[in-house]
């Protein structure tokens, strides 16, 4: 099976998508050591800065957590504190300009355990004090499911519990915001928990965590519209920041890792063009950003073959419609400086004025601009599915642009 090595991925050349657009990968990871396939057992800057040198014009990038070089002793709870100090050392040697022009973890997502409630308060103090230019919140991920081939990263309903939802009020109130990973069957309890601290931005992972495997394989029909539903239901919460990316991973129900070759991008924007157009035209461009996650999602697909160095968003979401989602969210969120965010500022060419894209200039890669189910490659063994369909209601973009990138006129 491919591991995901500079061999592997080179037996997809390709030119690199829009070198010059600004970008800004609003998620990855980083870490010395980690039991996984050799290609990723280390990743650092180094590594890092030979995935970023594929062409593309990444100006900034975001860490999120990802349990790497702990304190090794000293109260649990503030065991994650290490990880924040450990990367925002790269991040100054970065900054330094010895790995390139792009400023790696110009903003830093720790861990902290929510669960602690208002005693949460001494470890994001020490994480503010280990990184007071950089660090911007925590990831406390609750993904949960019955179904045994998926890991349960918290306990069942844990994002109701008042505990919770007393550590998420002590971000808010520090202006921190919260990075989620979870399952789609999870997303109805997410737009709760929104509604219940609407003063915190959250940030929920890899478009709402859509799972096609294990119990959920090859129930396309099923598992799709329910996805579509809870996304709808997040997307009604204006806290909600979606990611856009991720999906290499195998939980998505893709068989790209098990292919002899990597795949190339019209493929790639095919099979995700349904998904993201969706979570687009839910969210609006200016409530979503790409991420890039990697390494984790560097063995699906060549990093030339992306809008960043990952299995996120390239054709799928083609320029213009593409290019609001590339910086301007993620510099907002994640509060990033002027030099942290140099020259990547929307640009005016093209005929590009700023404004929000509209989601279905994605509709070119699929019949007449119709998404439907049976345009995702489904799991294998699978048996199709029925339609996805377009959007019936919508973020605060829908309906607001006519043919040609004409703005129609709204009232109030």
């Amino acid at each position: 099976m491919p591991t995901g090595d500079a061999d592997w991925l080179a037996l997809t050349p390709e030119p690199t998508l829009e070198p010059e657009l600004p970008i800004c990968d609003a998620h990855h990871h980083l870490w010395e050591f980690r039991p996984e396939p050799v290609p990723y057992q280390r990743y650092l800057l180094a590594e890092l800065a030979e995935d970023l040198g594929s062409g593309h014009n990444v100006r900034a990038t975001v860490f999120i957590e990802v349990k790497a070089r702990y304190r090794p002793d000293g109260p649990e709870d503030m065991r994650p504190v290490g990880e924040v100090e450990f990367v925002e050392g790269l991040a100054t040697e970065s900054a330094r300009g010895r790995y390139g022009r792009t400023r790696m973890a110009a903003a830093i997502i720790g861990y902290a355990d929510l669960k602690l409630g208002e005693r949460v308060t001494p470890v994001l103090d020490a994480m503010q004090a280990a990184s007071p230019t950089r660090f911007r919140g925590v990831r406390h991920s609750v993904g949960w499911d019955a179904s045994p081939d998926l890991v349960k990263r918290e306990s069942q309903g844990v994002l109701s519990s008042e505990q919770y939802r007393a550590g998420a009020r002590v971000l808010a109130r520090r202006g921190l915001c919260l990075e989620n990973s979870l399952y789609h069957p999870q997303l109805e309890e997410l737009a709760a928990f929104a509604r219940a601290v609407p003063d915190l931005t959250i940030v929920l992972n890899h478009i709402g965590g859509l799972v096609r495997i294990g119990a959920y394989a090859n129930r396309d029909g099923e598992v799709l519209p329910a996805w579509r539903l809870g996304i709808a239901a997040v997307a009604a919460c204006p806290n909600v920041i979606l990611k856009l990316g991720g999906v290499g991973q195998r939980r998505f129900g893709f068989d790209w890792h098990t292919r002899a070759k990597p795949i190339g991008s019209a493929e790639l924007a095919a099979a995700l063009a349904p998904l993201m157009h969706y979570c687009i035209e839910q969210f609006g461009p200016r409530r979503c950003m790409f991420e890039s996650n990697f390494p984790w999602t560097r063995c699906p697909t060549p990093t030339t073959s992306c809008t960043t160095p990952s299995s996120g968003c390239p054709r799928a979401t083609h320029p213009p419609s593409g290019r609001p989602c590339s910086t301007t969210p993620p510099a907002r969120v994640y509060r990033l400086t002027s030099s942290d965010q140099k020259g990547t500022r929307q640009r005016k060419s093209h005929g590009h004025d700023g404004a929000p894209a509209r989601a279905g200039d994605l509709g070119r890669l699929t019949e007449r601009g119709r998404v439907t189910c049976s345009s995702i490659p489904p799991p294998r063994q699978s048996s199709g599915g029925s339609p996805v369909g377009r959007a019936q209601g919508g973020g605060a973009d829908r309906n607001r642009w006519l043919p040609g990138g004409r703005r129609r006129r709204t009232r109030g």
